[in-house]
């Protein structure tokens, strides 16, 4: 669907018709021919950047997970025993945060 929009955007035609005309040399022959290679190679540098950018964001993404599941795994290794804690700590402070509020 993504492709079929792309052709479908006359913005896309616009940039064309008015970027490509200023590299094509009437004196070197054919300018339809010129203008399909001028395409051609806008639309391989085009695919050459995609997939690079692709599978550089699928590296990062490993890398990430790796590094959630190696947190996930410490979490759980480090277990309830941190999360009861945090919770008693936060059950002090509440009371005391709530108080100068119930008295203003």
């Amino acid at each position: 669907m993504g492709l079929l929009t792309s052709l479908l955007n006359p913005k896309t035609a616009a940039l064309y018709l008015s970027l490509l005309p200023q590299f094509i040399d009437r004196a070197s022959g054919d300018i339809l021919a010129q203008t399909l290679t001028l395409g051609a190679l806008q639309i391989a540098i085009s695919v050459c950047f995609n997939t690079t950018f692709v599978l550089a964001a699928g590296t990062i993404a490993a890398f990430l997970a790796a590094t959630a599941a190696v947190g996930a795994a410490a979490t759980l290794a480090d277990g309830r025993r941190a999360g009861r804690s945090r919770f008693k700590a936060r059950a002090r402070l509440e009371p005391a945060l709530i108080a100068p509020i119930a008295r203003a």
